[in-house]
């Protein structure tokens, strides 16, 4: 609580307002249109069964990676816990992070003329050019890739949580033990 928590209570809304301040500033570029449509109008002709599994891989990547830090994670909580509402809220403003991060970048892709298949390099190459365009854009630059970065070793930290957890409970470990261990 008087870390990793401390630290997301501030970082991460901050993130998610300045997603979507870039998301209204990235669909009025000129030719941000081009990505909306993109984004959300299915080319069914264009389907490929690798398109498929990309993204089953992803969603994957997304629910199971994560999965078992959430398990841990879950094993904190009080007894009083709502569970349940827990989880939805956790698929609900996920995919809304999700939808908002395609709404900055992709408009942006379109907007600047860049390579849509160029993958998750695509907010190092957009997102300063958006910034760009912004008044006090540098300042805003600043600010959240230092979010981008909490919400990065928040990640990392959400992910070594299960090993050290293990470690902790199979070798009675102590923590700063099995988080040394781990991160060795």
């Amino acid at each position: 609580k008087k870390g990793i928590e401390r630290y997301t209570k501030l970082m991460m809304p901050l993130l998610f307002v300045l997603i979507v301040i870039l998301g209204i500033r990235a669909c009025t570029l000129e030719g941000a249109m081009e990505g909306i449509k993109f984004l959300f109008l299915p080319k069914f002709s264009e389907l490929t069964s690798q398109g498929v599994l990309s993204a089953l891989g992803q969603a994957f990547f997304s629910l199971s990676l994560a999965g078992s830090g959430t398990i841990v994670y879950g094993s904190y909580l009080s007894d009083d816990a709502d569970v349940v509402t827990c989880a939805r809220n956790v698929a609900f403003f996920d995919t809304c992070a999700a939808l908002l991060a395609g709404m900055v970048v992709i408009p942006a892709v379109f907007a600047f003329g860049l390579d849509v298949t160029a993958g998750p390099p695509l907010m190092f190459i957009t997102l300063p050019a958006v910034f760009n365009q912004m008044p006090a854009g540098w300042l805003f630059a600043v600010i959240f890739f230092i979010a981008v970065l909490f919400a990065a070793i928040t990640s990392l930290m959400n992910l070594f949580e299960t090993p050290i957890e293990a470690l902790q409970e199979q070798f009675q470990m102590s923590r700063k033990a099995a988080v040394a261990c781990v991160a060795f």
